[in-house]
């Protein structure tokens, strides 16, 4: 039997408890509280034309809320597909206008990477998005410095799915199930047909553990109306950067 979405008043208060404050370290979020029987299921580079609606239509099947991080240059050829998560109540998260490593970008050159990817999202949505995940997982200490500057929190991630090559499904789910603890922050790809064959498995394993499936917005509540204001940011740029080429998984 599936489990509701939402959370029950008593997790979501100690969510709520167990996360105040977390958002100000300018360091990377690799897990939510250790104290909560809570996992996120994140998924990187999206939207893709074909299977991120396929896997809308799983995560809903398995009343699960993810959080989907999305690149911005993709997110507006594919505006409906941000529209439907959305709707569904998935977490829209910001990994970039157009994929590349932030550790290698001038300010001037990051600022607009992070700031044109939120515009795309919010326009788009309606929804400031919160959460920021470099590209690749690269940072440095200067690039996060970028990143809280404008209201935004990096996550990474504490278990993968190690999911760019192939896998076989049922051994991806076995080792994603037993790696997971509490608070556990999961970094899977939703262009992977292998993941979505894992996904139903590791859903299932993941709760016989006792742990409820959160979107990001879900494992830290507070704070959600922290980030800057879009207009207040220093960029000089009135259109996108150039897009570089990006490897789109159908």
């Amino acid at each position: 039997m599936s489990l509701p979405s939402r959370l029950t008043p008593f997790l979501a208060a100690l969510l709520l408890c167990f996360t105040s404050g977390l958002e100000a370290d300018p360091g990377p979020i690799y897990s939510g509280p250790k104290g909560v029987p809570v996992v996120a299921l994140t998924f990187d580079d999206g939207p893709r034309q074909f299977t991120t609606p396929r896997l809308i239509a799983l995560l809903d099947e398995l009343s699960v809320r993810g959080t989907f991080f999305i690149v911005g240059a993709q997110a507006v050829q594919f505006p409906g597909i941000l529209e439907d998560l959305v709707s569904k109540g998935h977490t829209v998260a910001n990994h970039s206008w157009s994929h590349r490593n932030i550790t290698q970008l001038d300010r001037e050159t990051l600022l607009e990477e992070l700031t044109f990817c939120s515009q795309a999202i919010e326009t788009i949505t309606g929804v400031r998005p919160r959460f920021f995940r470099p590209p690749g997982g690269k940072w440095d200490r200067r690039s996060l410095a970028v990143v809280q500057e404008l209201g935004l929190t990096t996550v990474l991630w504490d278990v993968t799915g190690r999911d760019m090559v192939q896998r076989a499904p049922r051994q991806m789910a076995a080792s994603v199930v037993k790696a997971a603890g509490p608070g556990s922050i999961i970094l899977l790809h939703g262009g992977m047909e292998w993941t979505m064959e894992a996904l139903p498995m590791i859903v299932e394993g993941l709760r016989a553990r006792g742990f409820h499936l959160v979107s990001l917005d879900q494992m830290f509540p507070s704070a959600k109306e922290a980030a800057v204001p879009l207009r207040n940011v220093p960029v000089e740029r009135t259109s996108p950067p150039p897009v570089r080429p990006v490897k789109v998984v159908p």
